[in-house]
């Protein structure tokens, strides 16, 4: 399995119609032989960046993507609109961490290290919402 991600880093006025080419394709991309993920991010701070995260069964396919006429034509669309070079990076995932799920009096909790266990009572008859991250 291999994870790719892909920055790319566009003219600001030319975001809107990145994202036509990617509304019109993604689904094409998606269902390419060999892809089991995709998604598209945009950077938190810059409204510029975007990033695709993909998983591949095999660097072959990816490899047959990127050889595809899919591939080049919704690249010769996108590499124009660049401010900078897009980076991408392939890499294998070595490890998962989950949280973990506890189960206590009929309440499951997921625990973190910021996180309170509540006790039922100070849930039951109210809406309990998870805890956000901490950034660190």
């Amino acid at each position: 399995m291999i994870e790719r991600i892909v920055r790319m880093t566009f003219k600001p006025e030319l975001v809107p119609e990145f994202l036509r080419n990617f509304e019109a394709n993604k689904n094409s991309i998606r269902n390419f032989s060999g892809c089991d993920h995709l998604e598209l991010w945009r950077d938190e701070k810059s409204e510029n960046i975007y990033l695709t995260y993909s998983r591949w069964e095999s660097e072959d396919a990816l490899n047959q993507y990127r050889d595809s006429e899919l591939f080049k034509s919704v690249w010769s669309c996108t590499k124009p609109l660049f401010a900078e070079k897009a980076q991408a990076f392939s890499s294998k995932k070595m490890e998962e961490v989950n949280g973990c799920v506890c189960r206590k009096k009929n309440l499951y909790s997921y625990l973190h290290p910021v996180t309170q266990v509540m006790e039922p009572s100070q849930v039951y008859g109210q809406t309990y919402r998870m805890p956000r991250w901490r950034n660190r």
